[in-house]
């Protein structure tokens, strides 16, 4: 991630692979703060949804020097056809840039198969008042089933309407939301 360093880490007692960001919070300038806090906050929101749409995201703390945040691990061999092994936690093929790299020119009914589930991903992040802001192939990982999934949510907006009565965006902190 642009804040932090990523780590793979696992469970000493599942044997479970996870990915650790680690955010100094020395290095974060004070205005880029709300950034991590608005990616901890939608990963936590997205993470309590049933939806598939969306890479879950297992814990997050802080401590006086650090934030944290633990997802599921994707493995990522180095090749130059970015070929994904499978974890056991969630299953992929890989993101939209490695598939568009090894694949070249999709087909017609490919590309607009890739366009209806992306834009379902984007309307049901948008149903969650909530805007991506770094959409990019990289961020779009495929599921092993060959449906999409959002990842890295650290440029993400929420928004609430103003005199919106009582609602989960209650609970989350004033730097993280816009009001429209």
């Amino acid at each position: 991630g642009g804040f932090g360093t990523v780590y793979h880490v696992r469970d000493r007692l599942t044997g479970r692979n996870y990915a650790l960001k680690i955010v100094d919070k020395l290095s974060v300038k004070p205005q880029h703060v709300g950034l991590i806090l608005r990616e901890q906050i939608a990963h936590r929101a997205l993470s309590a949804s049933t939806s598939p749409s969306f890479l879950p995201m297992n814990a997050s703390w802080h401590d006086t020097g650090y934030f944290y945040m633990l997802t599921v691990r994707l493995h990522r061999p180095r090749s130059e056809f970015c070929a994904h092994i499978l974890s056991k936690d969630l299953q992929i093929q890989g993101d939209l840039r490695c598939d568009m790299k090894r694949t070249g020119v999709y087909p017609r009914e490919k590309a607009v198969t890739i366009v209806a589930e992306l834009l379902l991903c984007i309307e049901e992040l948008h149903s969650r008042r909530m805007m991506h802001r770094d959409l990019k192939p990289d961020n779009i990982l495929i599921g092993m089933d060959g449906h999409l999934m959002l990842a890295d949510f650290g440029m993400i907006r929420m928004f609430v309407e103003p005199g919106v009565e009582a609602t989960t965006m209650d609970t989350w902190p004033s730097a993280a939301l816009c009001v429209l």
